[in-house]
């Protein structure tokens, strides 16, 4: 069975910010959020961007707001992103104040 061009699996390697950019008004861009490895894996076929956001204090970490997220916090679950996914772009948010 022959791939199409905008199957998931036609693309070779992790998307680049250059190669979503080139796609902005001319194709659709599909993103969602994803605090672990085992959900990058399962989305990672279908997105093209997986968001690490601080949204994962409240998500996972059972915090009343995002305030309370770190900066440790943010690093530890895009690196499981990361492994979790091969093809998606992975963008970590910045938590509150770091910037």
């Amino acid at each position: 069975m022959s791939q199409s061009i905008n199957s998931p699996s036609s693309y070779p390697s992790r998307l680049t910010v250059p190669q979503i950019r080139a796609r902005k008004g001319r194709e659709k861009i599909v993103g969602l959020a994803a605090h672990s490895a085992p959900m990058a894996a399962v989305l990672d076929p279908w997105v093209d961007l997986l968001l690490v956001g601080d949204s994962l204090g409240m998500v996972v970490h059972g915090l009343p707001t995002t305030v309370g997220v770190t900066f440790d916090m943010m690093i530890m679950h895009g690196r499981a992103v990361m492994r979790g996914s091969t093809r998606a772009l992975v963008v970590v948010d910045l938590p509150l104040g770091s910037y």
